[in-house]
């Protein structure tokens, strides 16, 4: 246990050299702060429209994971730049003729994805209960933890994302072209996608990701205050309600996720840095 929790230290060492890391980790905290804060208190309460809702429980839980979930690409790429960076500089190649492993090379990256996810799980939990006991009416355990699993699907969220990136990074090995693959392969899925049946969507990687923090009904709860513009919701387009239960799509994510690091622990034992 000692020893992975040094490698993880090391990591977090290695991490912080780069500044790049640094800034996408600052940057994504600043932009979703910031977002929050803007949009609470923006009061659009024009005939019972209003964006109040969004903040309120348990509407908020799915709100800021939505928003965090897009945000979180910051931190995505902040793992391509330092996984590609470490292979131009031959980090790993150090790395291994100092005695580490290439399973305890992949584990410590593993662990740095976890307290990634860990970290960005917990910065939803705490803005979600700051923000929305302070914009709820009234506030109740009942009312406040309904919905607290949205953080444990939204540490998967992120989990799952940062593998996608390691996978994309070890195989490629190149900084630039790695960035380029994971821009390009998000409209590539969603292109093949439109091709199939809307059940076996569902199960693509980056579909998995959205399902695991989809988007609310934003419309819904616009206007909810207002009685007229709610009986006509049914006439506006809404967002489709998925058509796998989350647990699917958690046990999808698990499964994805546990294919990206075998495929890249092979990746490791076949090549040569």
């Amino acid at each position: 246990m000692r020893r992975w929790i040094t490698l993880l230290e090391i990591e977090w060492l290695k991490a912080k050299s780069f500044y790049a890391f640094g800034i996408s980790i600052a940057a994504q905290l600043f932009v979703f702060l910031a977002i929050v804060f803007v949009v609470s208190n923006i009061d659009l309460n024009v005939e019972g429209v209003s964006a109040r809702p969004f903040f309120e429980f348990p509407h908020i839980w799915t709100s800021l994971a939505w928003l965090l979930s897009w945000i979180s690409l910051f931190t995505a790429f902040a793992m391509l730049v330092i996984v590609g960076a470490e292979f131009g500089e031959r980090t790993y190649h150090f790395q291994l003729a100092n005695g580490l492993n290439r399973f305890e090379l992949l584990g410590a990256k593993v662990l740095m994805a976890i307290s990634l996810s860990l970290f960005w799980s917990l910065v939803l939990f705490v803005v979600t209960l700051l923000f929305g006991v302070h914009y709820s009416n009234t506030v109740s355990l009942n009312d406040v933890f309904h919905g607290v699993e949205v953080s444990l699907f939204f540490f998967l969220h992120t989990f799952f994302l940062l593998a996608i990136a390691l996978i994309i990074s070890f195989v490629i090995r190149n900084t630039a072209l790695s960035v380029l693959a994971f821009v390009v392969l998000m409209p590539l899925e969603v292109v093949i996608r439109t091709f199939l049946p809307d059940f076996v969507r569902f199960f693509f990687p980056f579909r998995a990701l959205q399902n695991l923090a989809p988007m609310p009904d934003f419309f819904g709860l616009a206007v909810m205050n207002n009685p007229e513009l709610a009986a006509l919701k049914s006439t506006v387009a809404e967002v489709s309600a998925p058509i796998v239960s989350i647990w699917i799509t958690v046990v999808v994510a698990v499964l994805y996720s546990l294919v990206s690091i075998v495929i890249i622990f092979f990746s490791l034992r076949k090549r040569n840095f």
